[in-house]
């Protein structure tokens, strides 16, 4: 269980993990020019990722945020990427 307010992505770092959310709610948000801007929410039986991150594997500035009291559970990227290869259905 990860707290309210706990940054699962920082600002410029590259995604390396997707997450599985299985109780809870996270933002994706960025600043610009000070302020913050929400772009999309996660919520329970979401999988969630920086997609851009992800498939340029750069980064970018979105930050992710835990919102409330969440359990949610991870897998690194490149297993990822092989059961994608293995089972592309």
């Amino acid at each position: 269980t990860i707290p309210p307010k706990t940054i699962l992505l920082e600002e410029g770092k590259v995604a390396d993990k997707l997450y599985l959310i299985r109780k809870g709610c996270l933002r994706l948000f960025f600043y610009n020019d000070g302020k913050d801007i929400t772009f999309s929410f996660a919520f329970e039986s979401n999988l969630l990722i920086s997609v851009r991150s992800k498939l340029t594997k750069k980064d970018y500035p979105e930050i992710i945020e835990f919102l409330e009291d969440t359990e949610a559970f991870s897998l690194k990227m490149l297993p990822f990427d092989e059961l994608c290869k293995d089972y592309p259905q």
